[in-house]
């Protein structure tokens, strides 16, 4: 169910929190957001530029 693959999604995470320390993941996934909502901009400005 949805439930439990939310458990298990947030004990992976915090098996990684325990393992690299809260602020070092935290900081991963952080930039991993960032990297993506650069790419969509970037992707839209070159868009913008072909119109």
């Amino acid at each position: 169910t949805r439930e439990t693959e939310g458990v298990k999604g947030a004990t992976i995470l915090d098996g990684l929190k325990l393992w690299f320390g809260d602020d070092r993941v935290e900081g991963l996934y952080q930039r991993q957001i960032d990297a993506e909502k650069h790419d969509r901009l970037r992707h839209q400005h070159i868009t913008s530029l072909v119109v």
